[in-house]
């Protein structure tokens, strides 16, 4: 990551030894101007603080997605553990888990904040930051797919949703375990 952060920063697009490289994550592209210090060792220092103060930054999100279930005590320390914990170490190195982190948080935060109250700027901001996910860690890929399956269950829980399942036959109901049987045979 450090060479391909170099090399956007000296030529705008990213670069292996001077072979032309797919995009791999957003941190590379945070990270370039750091490296445009003249002094290697403090360009190097910069982006190591630059992800120890971005991972902290999960104490934000970790704190409002326990303010959603807890009080205000509990939450606090919520937040300070989520600043505590072993992966912190990884702050220091140059890889991709300082933004991924604090970024899988907000989103889950986003998530869990629709399923309590949605509105559409909770939803669309939502919608936004699962889009973004897989841009900042590839394993982040999985957030649209919770987002997805918080807003089918959002659906099931409508009261126009509980109307109609109201009506089900049994087999209205066998035919809903089949496709959910055959989607999870898919996926």
């Amino acid at each position: 990551l450090t060479q391909l952060s170099r090399s956007i920063a000296d030529t705008g697009h990213a670069a292996r030894r001077g072979e032309p490289h797919s995009f791999n994550t957003l941190w590379t592209y945070l990270l370039a101007p750091a490296w445009l210090i003249d002094d290697v060792h403090a360009a190097y220092t910069t982006v190591k603080y630059l992800g120890v103060v971005v991972m902290t930054l999960t104490v934000i999100p970790a704190y409002g997605l326990a303010r959603l279930l807890v009080g205000p005590r509990p939450a606090l320390f919520v937040a300070a553990a989520s600043a505590a914990i072993p992966a912190l170490a990884y702050s220091s190195m140059v890889v991709e888990e300082p933004l991924a982190y604090p970024y899988s948080t907000l989103c889950l935060f986003l998530i869990l904040r629709v399923l309590i109250a949605p509105s559409p700027w909770w939803i669309g901001g939502a919608v936004l930051a699962a889009a973004i996910a897989p841009l900042v860690r590839g394993e982040l890929g999985v957030l649209p797919v919770i987002l997805l399956l918080a807003v089918i269950f959002l659906a099931w829980r409508a009261d126009w949703i509980a109307r109609r399942r109201a009506t089900w036959t049994a087999w209205d109901w066998v035919g809903l375990l089949t496709l959910l049987v055959g989607a999870g045979v898919i996926v």
